[in-house]
């Protein structure tokens, strides 16, 4: 029977707002109240009598099972254990919560053990302590952020004053944090509209404010403002991150200064290089021109003094070579390469590397050959100088490394149409190959299988190097099969537009009958290239005057009016462009006609060309030269001349005729015409149609010769000529001009 004291015991049991679960001591359910049942998802019926473990697993963070492990703790220490920090109960409902517990040990009135369990779900309580220390970790961050920030980093009310800043405004602006809580923000950028700015610049989305702002001790530094609002306790804020410019402003003129300073060493670089040039060019071009003049005349020598002279010129040749490989390189690395691309015929290019490596590869009784699989009949645009300065390279590395056996060339077709071509050049030797170890290198500059004193090879080891960039440059690959001992097989795909035009015979033998009995002015300081010169064009039947520099070049074209002149760049006194603006200038005010001026130069750099044009020099030509690369130059620029005599007794004539009328008459009617015929010439001009250039030329000249309109006839007349000379380049500036004037 129940006694009074048990059934208030029960009755505060069954209200009581924690779970409570009565075990004997094997576990057994004796009691549990409402609670308990609650929190367990239970029923009463359902639990008495059955074992605790059925309904309830209690997790620890260190272990799966407790549950007897706590029993067991119960047991031993006789008092009440509770659960540590972070321990689950899982239900067998599948619900798992987090629980504050205890288990209390009890002996009954019979002397029987019995446990009292008591619990408390408390997951919300674990939750919002885990949102509490996450939202605590994050303001730690933000505060080490905002503690550590490389930038300046103020909050300001909407009045201005700073409400918090960081450590390192204090550090920058050299207030105390406390003085910095007194400062306005219009008293640090000491523009009393600055407030303002600041506030549009947080509603436009990243846009950043530039300006200046001021120290405790008056210095001022650049700064950039990044700003946003915030809102905090229902207060709106504004928050600025300003950083300073001062180190980037400093970084970007050392920049400057580092940039001017590489350009001023690129400048000596150039300037060495140039006068590099100058200094080797000029004796090596007398040298090989007077040992030209006596090879023409070996049959006054014997043999051994014939084989000296070949000597002579065979070595002047390769110092030649060796110092245009470092003028290349230079250039290539510059990024100044320019490719030139003109018609020429495969067949040509073959014939003079066959006479040449024939005779090289003779000297070493080895056999050369070259075979080829396509139509040599084709032509071929391309750029036709750096396909030869290829092959060359690799013709003369092959016949450099081959002592026994053979070198060939082999030309095929990898592909074609009508307007494409793809070739593979090799060159296949039997010679010593290469190791291995130095495949990977041997397009790189400088590099030499052997660089010990006793190479028995000579060269700077950039012939490979030049060879792979100029192949890049003209979109080709380039590659290499080799084994030491067996050979090396190198090769190169290039692709070149195809022409449909037939071959023309060319003469061999020109005669260069239009250019006999020139009066010619030779401005030279070198007494050996003026001797060298005189002996060249005297066959000719050319009245050869000297001048040693461009102030005596000027006194003597004054007293006479020559022909044409070839004029040195370095003279002493007068330079060969200081020249040349003289008598440019003398020409314009005594509306003289233009003698054609060609520059005979030991300036060989990338631009030297140009750059000579653009001072008033007609053509160009780099020492030392062939007496017919000369010839050829001198002939043309006089045709050149010749044409130009003409033309402007043409337009004076044309000016005349002008003067009779009032102008230009019916432009605005012949307009659309002209119009539509220059975007057919543009067309012609993308096609390199000549014929159709031709015909449109010579229709827009006559259009302007019936409609009085001296301009467009003209200009269509200087077209025409230039397409006749092959001067496209100069052809399409006058269609521009064109187009611009009709637009």
């Amino acid at each position: 029977m129940k006694t009074k004291s048990q059934d208030r015991y029960l009755s505060y049991l069954e209200f009581a707002g924690d779970g409570i679960i009565i075990t004997d001591g094997l576990h057994r359910i004796e009691y549990m109240n409402p609670k308990a049942m609650d929190i367990m998802e239970l029923e009463e019926t359902a639990v008495k009598n059955r074992k605790l473990q059925e309904f309830l697993k209690i997790h620890s963070k260190d272990s799966e099972e407790i549950f007897n492990r706590l029993i067991h703790q119960c047991i031993i220490k006789k008092e009440p254990v509770g659960l540590t920090e972070g321990t689950t109960f899982q239900f067998s409902s599948g619900r798992t919560i987090f629980a504050s517990a205890s288990i209390s040990p009890r002996i009954k009135e019979d002397q029987s053990l019995e446990f009292v369990w008591v619990f408390r779900d408390i997951t919300q309580i674990v939750k919002k302590e885990e949102e509490l220390k996450e939202k605590n970790r994050e303001l730690q961050i933000y505060r080490e952020i905002f503690e550590q920030a490389q930038n300046i980093i103020l909050m300001i009310d909407m009045e201005g004053n700073i409400i918090k800043a960081n450590p390192l405004a204090e550090k920058i602006y050299g207030y105390t944090l406390e003085e910095l809580l007194d400062v306005n923000i219009t008293e640090i950028h000491n523009t009393p509209t600055v407030l303002e700015s600041i506030k549009e610049s947080s509603r436009v989305h990243k846009k950043v404010l530039r300006c200046t702002h001021t120290k405790k001790d008056g210095s001022t530094f650049p700064v950039d403002i990044n700003t946003i609002y915030i809102d905090v306790d229902n207060q709106r804020y504004l928050l600025g991150v300003i950083e300073d410019q001062s180190l980037r402003e400093a970084q970007r003129r050392d920049i400057v200064a580092a940039k001017r300073k590489a350009e001023k060493a690129n400048r000596a670089k150039n300037e060495f290089l140039a006068n590099m040039s100058h200094e080797i060019r000029t004796p090596i071009s007398g040298i090989m021109g007077m040992t030209e003049l006596l090879l023409r005349e070996q049959d006054k020598f014997d043999q051994e003094q014939v084989e000296n002279l070949r000597i002579i010129k065979s070595s002047s040749e390769n110092l030649l070579n060796t110092m245009n490989d470092v003028l290349d390189f230079s250039k290539i690395e510059a990024g100044h390469l320019k490719l030139e691309k003109k018609e020429f015929y495969l067949s040509e290019v073959l014939h003079n590397l066959e006479k040449n490596y024939r005779r090289l590869a003779g000297k070493k009784n080895i056999e050369f050959s070259i075979r080829n699989n396509t139509d040599l009949s084709r032509r071929i645009y391309g750029d036709v100088h750096r396909l030869y300065q290829m092959l060359n390279n690799l013709l003369t590395n092959a016949v450099k490394f081959t002592e026994e056996g053979s070198v060939s060339l082999l030309i095929e077709e990898v592909s074609g149409n009508d307007h494409n071509i793809t070739l593979q050049f090799s060159v296949i030797d039997t010679g010593r190959g290469i190791a291995k170890s130095m495949v990977n290198q041997v397009f790189k500059p400088f590099t030499q299988e052997s660089t010990t004193y006793n190479r028995d090879t000579g060269g700077v080891g950039l012939g490979l190097s030049i060879t792979k960039k100029l192949c890049s440059a003209m979109d080709g690959k380039i590659g290499v099969f080799t084994e030491v001992n067996k050979g090396s097989h190198f090769w190169v795909v290039l692709d070149f537009e195809t022409l449909s035009k037939p071959k023309e015979e060319k003469n061999i033998q020109k005669n260069y009958q239009s250019i006999r009995g020139l009066e010619v002015l030779l401005v030279e300081d070198f007494s050996a290239n003026q001797r060298m010169l005189r002996r060249f064009l005297t066959p000719y039947d050319m009245s050869i005057d000297i001048a040693e520099n461009g102030k005596v070049a000027l006194e003597k074209y004054l007293k006479k009016k020559y022909d044409i002149i070839l004029m040195d760049i370095q003279m002493p006194v007068m330079d060969g462009i200081q020249a040349t603006q003289a008598i440019r200038e003398i020409e314009k005010n005594k509306k003289h006609q233009k003698t054609p001026i060609i520059a005979l130069t030991a300036h060989a750099l990338s631009g030297d060309g140009d750059h000579f044009m653009r001072h008033g020099m007609d053509g160009y030509i780099s020492k030392p030269y062939r007496v017919n690369d000369l010839l050829d130059t001198m002939e043309e620029q006089y045709k050149i001349s010749q044409s130009k005599s003409h033309l402007m007794q043409y337009l004076n004539e044309k000016e005349e005729k002008k003067r009779r009328y009032q102008g230009d008459s019916g432009l605005s009617e012949i307009s659309p015409w002209i119009n539509e015929k220059l975007k057919e010439l543009r067309k012609a001009f993308n096609t390199m149609n000549l014929e159709k250039i031709e015909d449109l030329g010579r229709a827009l000249k006559e259009m302007g010769s019936e409609n009085n309109h001296a301009y467009l006839e003209e200009e269509a007349f200087r077209l025409m000529l230039c397409i006749r000379r092959q001067d496209y380049h100069q052809a399409i500036t006058i269609l521009e001009e064109l187009e611009e004037y009709y637009r």
